[in-house]
């Protein structure tokens, strides 16, 4: 499995059991309070369960936090992704030097990302005089630009229009067939459902 929680127990969650295999899209559901955020702070390594076992890509999420280098994405709501004073463009030039990704590789996914989400137009804006729907694309495209194996989004829809919403329906889909694994919540369910294999 790319993420496993065997009768996992934090805070409100009480023994959860979830596996997800390689190349699905999973969608967590609940209110707020209802404990997806700290589920997501669990598999990424972020908190320790009180009880049970946590297991992303087959090791322990807290001690391997740092080694899953690009192969492991998250997005988690009010923790910011890149700085205020980022712009779209400085923002993600920082992910490829932290992450050693090679040039071409990133020059390519950048053009695909700021094509596809649309921000080529305000690439050069710091973030913090962006609206929360052009902030939240520009996060999503810094989520995908290490081509992760397994991506980890927490209410990724809040902020987006409707418009943005179909992009990230698009790619969700797109990149789950080639092998990728997604973990989204979301209070919302028809925001969500298409874009899952399960709920």
């Amino acid at each position: 499995y790319m993420l496993s929680f065997e009768h996992v127990s934090k805070f409100i969650l009480s023994d959860v059991s979830l596996h997800i295999p390689k190349g699905q899209v999973v969608g967590l559901i609940g209110d707020t309070g209802a404990g997806k955020t700290t589920l997501i702070k669990l598999a990424s390594g972020l908190l320790k369960p009180e009880e049970g076992r946590v297991s992303v890509m087959g090791k322990d999420p807290e001690d391997n936090r740092s080694r899953y280098g690009t192969r492991l994405s998250v997005l988690i709501t009010g923790t910011k992704l890149l700085e205020d004073g980022d712009s779209a463009r400085s923002g993600l030039d920082m992910l490829r030097y932290t992450y050693a990704i090679p040039k071409e590789e990133y020059l390519q996914s950048y053009r695909e990302l700021s094509d596809r989400f649309g921000f080529k137009g305000y690439e050069n804006a710091k973030l913090k005089e962006l609206s929360t729907g052009q902030r939240r694309r520009v996060e999503l495209a810094a989520v995908c630009i290490m081509r992760p194996e397994l991506v980890i989004l927490d209410e990724p829809d809040v902020g987006l229009d409707e418009e943005g919403k179909q992009i990230l329906e698009e790619l969700v889909r797109e990149q789950a067939r080639e092998g990728v694994t997604y973990l989204i919540t979301s209070h919302n369910m028809p925001e969500i459902s298409n874009m899952c294999d399960r709920l």
